[in-house]
């Protein structure tokens, strides 16, 4: 027997009625994100954020819309073009957490590179993201540069 109350349950396989949001509004907001990513619209993709969001990858973590900004016009000006494709699970809606997996497809200095990537995204009650979590395997993009680049 769940020792989750039956509410919850509900509230978690119908998306957060209790936070005005449902899965499909919560799935539709990741898949704007990934528009906008591709699109390298970064207006759009800070807008999505709330004014103290953070976004943990790699690099670093970044807060509030300036931080956000300045990640995104360094990978915008390191890759100016990206694509993401779904891949795996897809998107996966909790509540207002999002669980995104798909390939990420840039060009480095001329050099193409794809990687698996999965980012967590949760939203706050209006649908903007409070905090962002990215993970995917820097080795791979390591690799794939650097077999490529001239003189190495």
């Amino acid at each position: 027997m769940s020792k989750v109350p039956t509410t919850l349950r509900a509230s978690a396989q119908a998306g957060s009625p209790a936070l005005g949001l449902s899965g499909q509004m919560v799935e539709e907001i990741v898949s704007r994100f990934h528009a906008a990513y591709d699109a390298r619209d970064i207006d759009t993709l800070v807008e999505l954020f709330t004014e103290t969001g953070d976004w943990r990858l790699a690099p670093g973590t970044f807060t509030g819309k300036a931080g956000i900004r300045h990640l995104l016009e360094w990978d915008a000006h390191l890759s100016p073009t990206a694509s993401c494709r779904t891949s795996g699970v897809g998107i996966i809606v909790h509540g207002n957490v999002a669980v995104s997996e798909r390939l990420i497809e840039q060009v480095f200095e001329g050099i193409p590179c794809t990687y698996p990537a999965v980012t967590v995204f949760e939203l706050n009650g209006a649908g903007k993201i409070e905090h962002a979590r990215s993970y995917y395997e820097r080795l791979s993009i390591l690799r794939q540069v650097a077999s490529k680049y001239p003189g190495v």
